[in-house]
């Protein structure tokens, strides 16, 4: 009887260590707060990669963000195709209600900044740069 009291604790005291080694060594994550801008920024870059000048524009404060979508559109599609897929914020600058949001993608090294006007799902893009994507 003592031996089967004695297995017992051994098995519940394996489980505490290895549950304490496992939210020991976890890794530390944190959400970035420039995720917010994710959504509205995949929107824009999908309707440019199917060319829908309507939708792009609803995503657009200003006309130099269109222009730049479309051209971009006809300039590299593959490569608009994968940033509308995988975008993903991962640094800003906020001043006001204009942020400059800094995506990247695992594919491509280089950075796509987009200026927004507006906060959150209702954001609007007024400008669109990148060294890599879109036109010079």
């Amino acid at each position: 009887m003592l031996d089967d009291k004695a297995r017992y604790y051994v098995l519940l005291m394996a489980g505490l260590l290895s549950t304490g080694m496992l939210l020991a060594i976890q890794p530390y994550s944190v959400t970035s707060p420039w995720h917010i801008y994710d959504h509205p920024a995949r929107s824009y870059l999908e309707a440019a990669t199917h060319r829908d000048s309507v939708t792009v524009a609803r995503h657009a404060s200003a006309p130099e963000a269109v222009q730049w979508a479309l051209k971009t559109s006809q300039t590299q599609p593959e490569s608009l195709s994968v940033w509308a897929h995988e975008a993903t914020a991962w640094a800003g600058h906020q001043l006001g209600d204009t942020t400059d949001v800094f995506l990247g993608t695992r594919r491509y090294q280089c950075t796509l900044v987009l200026r927004f006007v507006g906060v959150g799902a209702g954001a609007k893009i007024q400008q669109a740069h990148s060294d890599c994507l879109g036109p010079r």
